[in-house]
């Protein structure tokens, strides 16, 4: 009787042990559970101020004092070959979002495809990713979008802040959150719009500007590539001034005033709805003073599948005095190779001075013929 008495406690104790057991563990994981979406958040938000991909204002252009131009002897080299780029189809539209790694293109990507986030002027564009340093590649997202849209032209890249935050959970795992926004009492606009149906008004006055200028494109290539360069020299001039559309396609088409930035991007937007390859390009420019400034310029891939240089800017210059621009001067600077083109320019990879350098595709040595 008592040896049956030691068994039945002796069970009894070792289930009661194994129950105390079960509620503790289950007490601790639906406490882990319920706690898991309360985070430990780190929060930081980055001004963007740095992300202006046309913060160099100090710009060129050349002097035509009484009909004649100042010789300058000037080297200077080409740049790389983008090893990624290919000639087929419409790929040179994202040329520079081409040299991006896969976080900057997720960035890219999500910001053209909360395109009426930017139009409406406050909308945020949220992102999640499973790894940190995202906003590292922000500033090279945001350069290449830039670069490769110029019909993106009403930003105001200083109005446009970079949240980013993380989440800590219990399981030690971390997620992280980034959001773009415009800056506390901003909109994203450059300031010539206040409201998204200025702002729509505009970019159909654009769309139409646009069309009518391509109804006179015709002919071969480099029929439309040299109609849309005389246009933009014959129907615009070089804007000395601060106006704050003089770097973008509005002010060129619409204003018909504009600095180099402005030029350049008028002739690549023109050209890609016309479906002929070209790209935008940044760097140095020597002047008719010998001084080496911020400038910018193109690359066009004409029928031969080789790529040309065009200044659309430089073949617009400033006339002083009785001076007049003859054809010649007109099309100095127009389809050329490095040969020639590179005794003045110089190519700078780093598209907005911070840091982030892009590769631009190598050019024909000689001048189109």
């Amino acid at each position: 009787m008592k040896l049956k008495m030691k068994k039945d406690n002796g069970f009894s104790l070792i289930n009661f042990i194994l129950i105390v057991l079960i509620i503790v563990c289950g007490v601790f994981v639906y406490t882990i559970v319920s706690r898991d979406n309360n985070v430990e958040e780190e929060k930081n938000i980055i001004e963007s101020q740095a992300f202006d991909t046309s913060t160099k204002k100090n710009e060129n252009t050349k002097k035509i004092e009484n009909g004649a131009l100042a010789e300058l002897n000037v080297n200077s080299t080409a740049g790389d070959v983008d090893p990624n780029f290919e000639n087929s189809d419409d790929n040179y539209k994202k040329y520079f979002y081409n040299q991006l790694n896969s976080n900057a293109k997720s960035i890219y990507t999500q910001v053209i495809n909360n395109y009426n986030a930017l139009k409406s002027g406050t909308g945020t564009i949220t992102f999640n990713e499973n790894e940190p340093g995202v906003d590292k590649d922000f500033q090279k997202a945001w350069d290449a979008l830039m670069v490769d849209n110029p019909d993106i032209f009403f930003i105001d890249t200083s109005h446009i802040t970079l949240e980013t935050k993380s989440s800590k959970k219990r399981w030690g795992q971390t997620n992280y959150t980034y959001t773009i926004m415009p800056k506390q009492g901003e909109k994203y606009y450059i300031n010539t719009w206040n409201s998204e149906e200025e702002l729509e008004k505009s970019i159909n006055e654009v769309n139409e500007k646009a069309n009518n200028i391509l109804g006179g494109a015709k002919g071969n290539r480099y029929d439309k590539v040299k109609y849309i360069h005389d246009y933009l020299v014959d129907n615009a001039e070089y804007d000395q001034t601060s106006d704050a559309n003089n770097g973008n396609i509005y002010g060129m088409l619409i204003n018909r005033q504009a600095v180099c930035e402005g030029y350049s991007k008028a002739f690549q937007y023109l050209l890609n709805l016309l479906d002929i390859p070209n790209i935008i390009v940044y760097g140095d420019g020597i002047n008719s003073n010998n001084e080496k400034e911020y400038h910018s310029w193109n690359y066009v891939q004409m029928d031969n599948g080789k790529w040309y240089a065009v200044d659309v800017t430089w073949d617009d210059p400033i006339v002083i005095g009785n001076g007049r621009i003859t054809e010649d001067i007109k099309h100095e600077y127009f389809l050329k190779g490095s040969n020639t083109f590179f005794e003045r320019h110089k190519e700078n990879s780093d598209v907005s001075g911070t840091g982030e350098n892009f590769k631009y595709i190598e050019i024909s040595k000689t001048d189109y013929k």
